[in-house]
């Protein structure tokens, strides 16, 4: 028997700023291509409360270890 289980992820309003930032960067050379990559990202996010362990941990020695989770958006963002 499968159980679901749901997450609650939460994004904090820093990380919502820096997002929106980038974001912002890239329309500014290519409006298609920033929403196509908001769009990419916000599914990824959306699904996090399902499928929270396809991300590794974010252990680095100032941040609490196994509480946060990194996910990777191409090769330069985390």
């Amino acid at each position: 028997m499968s159980v679901d289980r749901h997450y609650k992820v939460i994004i904090s309003d820093r990380a919502k700023r820096m997002l929106a930032s980038r974001i912002h960067f890239i329309a500014q050379v290519n409006r298609d291509v920033a929403k196509a990559k908001k769009k990419e990202i916000m599914d990824v996010m959306r699904s996090l409360n399902q499928m929270l362990q396809r991300f590794p941990f974010f252990n680095e020695t100032y941040i609490i270890p196994n509480k946060y989770r990194k996910m990777f958006i191409q090769k330069w963002y985390i």
